[in-house]
């Protein structure tokens, strides 16, 4: 029985959990979070030259906790490390470890650092760690007992690599897999056995908050990396590797590589295409009448990096708008655009994506599933509205994000949308509160001057307009009565009901003078108003192009022009630089 019993956990450890011995995931595959990878290098220099480091008398980190919301690359991020170092990689997740069965997460985690120390060099990546590292409660049920002694089976293992990787030993040679592998696991206790060290843990998880301090401490998780959703820099890289692989629409840019062909002595292109973009033929270069076969191989190699240059310059081109349009969006988020609009484009049976399937997809993803329900005219115009008075009040404000699409397509739960370019800076000041509570009570106030009285579908506006002015005026000290105090959310210090009334007053007063500015705006540009709302019903959807033409071009001191954004310097470029360089 005791033979039995050897045999059969001897099977359960060796098969419980797999290791991935070569990793092709390397630090080029990850976008969009350079800082992030600059901080696992060094880390990983330290597996890599141990030596260096010892004669200083650095230890390396031990483990290392990856915090990021969701879709981020974390798990990307940790087989980068182990395919750089050219280590094997151990992957598991927190609820791998739970059980209805009280200990087995306990002898999980025991055999699970047992199974790394064998390996001797290894990275170790437990995903959604939270789910065993949650902060101890103190409660006596058995459950909350089994989750404590769990998490306290991973304390002993993490803490004890430094006096434990001396004495531990590993089987030299054999591999992990296969049935080989398995008589070699058996053969371990029997064979000759040296030192070995190294192991590496990670672990990834967006509620980091949640984790005991204990195991945050220095000599478990000596460093805590956070990830940040990427920026427009970020972005355009991460949509640039996303549309290597789909063949984009070369319309983009084709008629620039016609116009530059037809001056330069390059034969001309052929554009020839099927109207809309649905099918449309590559770039070609016009065969002469009588050609010999190297001369036809240099045409079709000559041809082929025509077609390349133009797909080149069409991902590039695409890249730059969709970073434009994706703020907030993460590595996964664009990964799944990409394939949304690829989907789009082969339900109808394009031969390359083109921007119209990408802004498809983007809508799918903003707004929702497109519903097919009728809708009442006066309830379609009264939206188009609505809409048009978000557009007008932002584009003639100052401190506002340029609107760069309106929408009456219905979407969800929104009749309608108004999406901006969203420039990212990092501080807002009270003009640029003031200028957004006035953008998103645009649409009541329009349907105010328009209709007399307003509907409730501004109930998603009034809702964000009170949390920004509570947050103006109860956070950010922008309220001279009240003075410098953090009063939002604070359950520290109890306010007099003198406070809250004067709280009060203050928010019900920025949001009253930001609507009444924006019912004179609307009642200056009526005019433009009732145009925008009858090309809004005619088309349905229209875009910046078609704002411009219709409201003229933004004020002077208005911030796109005032301030755009610079993604290659990472900073916001002064006008009168601007005027200089041509930005």
């Amino acid at each position: 029985m005791l033979a039995v019993n050897w045999f059969r956990n001897s099977f359960q450890s060796w098969n419980e959990f797999r290791i991935q011995a070569q990793n092709l995931v390397r630090f080029g595959d990850i976008k969009g979070c350079d800082e992030v990878k600059d901080e696992m290098r060094e880390v990983l220099e330290a597996i890599r030259n141990p030596a260096r480091y010892s004669r200083l008398n650095a230890r390396p980190p031990r483990g290392v906790l990856l915090e990021g919301l969701p879709g981020t690359g974390k798990t990307l991020l940790a087989k980068a490390v182990a395919g750089e170092a050219g280590l094997p990689f151990i992957a598991v997740t927190g609820s791998d470890f739970s059980s209805q069965y009280a200990g087995v997460g306990t002898n999980k985690v025991r055999r699970l650092f047992a199974k790394a120390r064998r390996l001797g060099r290894c990275v170790v990546f437990i995903d959604e760690i939270d789910t065993i590292g949650r902060r101890r409660s103190g409660d006596s049920s058995s459950l909350a007992m089994d989750s404590e002694s769990t998490l306290n089976q991973l304390l002993v293992e993490m803490d004890g690599f430094a006096d434990a990787d001396k004495n531990l030993v590993r089987t030299a040679g054999g591999q992990e897999g296969g049935l080989g592998g398995f008589v070699s696991h058996l053969r371990r206790p029997f064979r000759r056995k040296k030192a070995v060290s190294g192991i590496l843990v990670l672990a990834g998880t967006n509620r980091a908050y949640l984790l005991d301090q204990a195991l945050l401490r220095s000599g478990r998780f000596d460093r805590t990396v956070h990830i940040d959703l990427p920026d427009v820099n970020g972005r355009r890289a991460l949509f640039s590797h996303y549309l290597t692989s789909i063949p984009v629409d070369p319309m983009l840019v084709l008629t620039q590589s016609a116009s530059s062909s037809s001056s330069s002595a390059s034969p001309p292109l052929d554009m020839t295409g099927e109207k809309g973009g649905a099918s449309v033929t590559s770039p070609s270069i016009k065969s002469p009448p009588h050609m010999t076969r190297k001369q036809a191989r240099q045409l079709a190699a000559q041809r082929q990096r025509v077609l390349n240059d133009v797909m080149d310059a069409a991902r590039t081109v695409m890249a730059e708008q969709l970073a434009d349009l994706t703020v907030g969006f993460s590595g996964a988020d664009a990964s799944n655009l990409c394939n949304q609009a690829a989907l789009y484009a082969a339900s109808h049976g394009a031969a390359s994506v083109s921007m119209d399937d990408f802004n498809a997809a983007l809508d799918r993803h903003l707004g929702g599933l497109e519903r097919s329900r009728s809708i009442a005219d006066v309830d379609r115009h009264r939206t188009a509205v609505h809409e048009a008075g978000h557009a007008v009040v932002a584009w003639f404000s100052a401190r506002m994000d340029p609107p760069i699409k309106v929408s009456i397509v219905w979407r969800g739960e929104a009749l309608g949308y108004t999406q901006f370019r969203t420039l990212e800076r990092t501080g807002q000041t009270i003009e640029d509160i003031f200028d957004t509570i006035k953008s998103a009570l645009g649409g009541r106030a329009a349907e105010q001057i328009m209709f007399g009285t307003p509907s409730g579908g501004a109930v998603s506006d009034l809702e964000k307009v009170t949390a920004m002015a509570y947050e103006a005026i109860g956070r950010l000290g922008f309220n001279k009565d009240l003075g410098l105090l953090a009063v939002a959310g604070n359950s520290k210090h109890r306010l007099s009901e003198e406070t809250c009334a004067m709280y009060d007053s203050e928010a019900r007063g920025l949001v009253t003078r930001a609507y009444d500015a924006a019912l004179a705006l609307i009642k200056a540009k009526e005019k433009a108003v009732r145009v925008l709302v009858a090309e809004l019903e005619e088309k349905n959807v229209i875009y910046e192009a078609d704002l411009q033409r219709i409201l003229g071009p933004r004020h002077a001191d208005a911030l796109a022009i005032e301030a755009a954004y610079s993604p290659e310097g990472r900073r916001i470029v002064p006008a009168q630089e601007k005027k200089q360089t041509g930005v």
